[in-house]
């Protein structure tokens, strides 16, 4: 019995408390994906358009190009390869297929970058060009041909000066007019086979140079081609993301306001719970009271008094026990009285010490015409049973005794 009356309450604050917690955790949980609770989220986005910020002010990629340009392509491997982690990290938050083309064309403007690293400095080439320039001077003005000497006078003219990087192609276009202008005058000229053949072998190996600078300036082209074409793709990927990128900064923004809403939310339930939980025992209680008064009304008027057996298993054997006592004492009583009432001759009550009736035989209800039912009735005294009467003039109620009436 005490069993049932606590099963309920206890599986309300079980199930409210398994729920609270599911909530809880599931709160936690998802604002700690979203990246929330521990701000990673905000500062990776934050970081993100701090990135693209930086991208549009400092034009990354004009400066990796103007570092290949300064001869200096390992920096410059070393700033695509920052870039290309910051670029990763934007698309970690904002995923998008162009960001592939992104990476590949990344990777082969690297590749560029180590052909070019693998030819000498263009300094140093100029430097060996104009050595060898000096010794074909000294060879031509030896021999006194003149149009070799003034030309090759012009080219060291030309070289030993200040070389625009930018304009190395002219550079080479210069030079290559002369060696070509100096093998028609060979030749043209009245020089023996044997001079000739030397003069056009010694200006072959001054190619060897310019050769080395075509080549160079034909990588350097494709360079900046490749550089060209990865600063549209960039764009272009910037601009698809940039929305959703914005709108993720917005969405996080108002999460903080989602956060404090669901701790609110959760502060709110476990109110509710709460007060819930004490309105909720405060009606279970009185319900288990009624339960329990009716319980003992039954138990008392169909156990004890009927006789009737009850089902008390769910109770201790000690009020097991004592239950059948009770029952068989009350039996033995209620035998007696029984006895008693059928045996007595005379019209008999029984009072309390309030002079209330507590007991009354079936010869006094006969006699004084009272139904059986009203014997337990409260208005049901001797002062009320004096006033039907007389002899309550002459009879004294003696406590303890029993008053006969006739």
């Amino acid at each position: 019995m005490i069993e049932k009356l606590t099963q309920k309450l206890n599986q309300f604050y079980n199930f409210s408390f398994v729920f609270l917690m599911v909530v809880t955790l599931g709160t936690i949980f998802y604002f700690w994906k979203l990246g929330f609770v521990d701000g990673s989220r905000n500062k990776e986005l934050h970081k993100a358009n701090y990135i693209l910020e930086q991208f549009e002010a400092k034009k990354p990629l004009d400066e990796v190009k103007s570092i290949v340009l300064a001869e200096n392509s390992k920096m410059a491997i070393k700033k695509l390869d920052v870039l290309q982690g910051d670029f990763q990290k934007v698309s970690n938050l904002v995923e998008d297929k162009s960001f592939r083309d992104v990476k590949k064309e990344v990777q082969q403007i690297k590749t560029a970058i180590a052909n070019l690293i693998s030819f000498p400095k263009i300094s140093k080439i100029v430097s060996v060009f104009n050595d060898k320039m000096v010794k074909f001077r000294e060879y031509v003005k030896y021999n006194k041909w003149r149009n070799l000497s003034r030309t090759s006078n012009r080219i060291l003219e030309v070289s030993k000066g200040y070389i625009n990087k930018s304009k190395l192609k002219n550079f080479i276009g210069v030079i290559e007019k002369d060696f070509s202008y100096m093998e028609r005058v060979t030749e043209k000229s009245f020089l023996s086979r044997a001079e000739k053949s030397e003069v056009i072998s010694r200006i072959n190996n001054l190619r060897t140079e310019t050769k080395m600078l075509s080549k160079y300036i034909d990588e350097r082209n494709f360079f900046a081609s490749m550089m060209n074409t990865l600063d549209g793709t960039v764009n272009k990927w910037l601009t698809t993301i940039s929305p959703e990128l914005s709108y993720q900064k917005i969405q996080v923004e108002q999460m903080g306001r989602y956060y404090i809403m669901g701790l609110l939310g959760i502060l709110g339930l476990m109110s509710s719970i709460f007060f819930g939980g004490m309105a909720f025992t405060k009606w279970h209680k009185k319900k288990a009271s009624g339960d329990l008064e009716k319980f003992v009304e039954d138990f008392v008027s169909d156990g004890l008094i009927g006789g009737k057996v009850q089902d008390l298993q769910t109770f201790s054997q000690h009020f097991q026990n004592f239950t059948d006592h009770t029952t068989e004492y009350i039996d033995k009583r209620m035998s007696y009285g029984t006895i008693f009432q059928e045996a007595l001759p005379l019209s008999s009550i029984m009072l309390d010490k309030n002079l209330k009736v507590i007991w009354a035989n079936k010869q006094f209800c006969d006699d004084w015409e009272v139904a059986e039912e009203e014997v337990n009735k409260d208005y049901l005294s001797w002062d009320y049973l004096s006033k039907l009467t007389n002899i309550g003039d002459i009879l004294r109620v003696i406590p303890n005794h029993v008053c006969v009436a006739v």
